[in-house]
């Protein structure tokens, strides 16, 4: 029974992410086609429809979530995997530690403690 309350929770929190991040982040680039969280994996993935691709790219990344000063919380992207090898792989060595860990809103770290992620 908690295996489809979580897979409900993931579901309604990767569709809402989705939305916020067309609608704010990555319009500019493109459309995020799909964005699923898996909360016991601690893992995130989707598919993105960038302007000039004939292509989706997907993605895959481990994510934890971790405190961050004056009581913040920080989602920490550890490995990262997407469907272009080059875009792999500049990923693994140009995107430093410190640029994958994105503060998050107040609201959206509230609703991340109250769903237990």
């Amino acid at each position: 029974m908690f295996a489809i309350f979580n897979r409900a929770k993931d579901w309604a929190i990767g569709e809402i992410a989705r939305i916020a991040l067309n609608r704010f982040e990555i319009q500019k680039y493109g459309t995020m086609t799909q964005f699923t969280i898996d909360s016991e994996k601690r893992e995130l993935s989707g598919s993105l429809e960038l302007k000039g691709e004939e292509k989706p790219i997907d993605f895959k990344a481990g994510f934890q979530i971790a405190d961050a000063p004056g009581g913040e919380k920080t989602l920490v992207l550890d490995t990262i995997s997407t469907s272009r090898e080059w875009l792999t792989v500049l990923i693994s060595e140009y995107l430093r530690p410190e640029v994958r860990q994105i503060p998050l809103p107040k609201a959206a770290a509230a609703a991340l403690k109250v769903l237990g992620i």
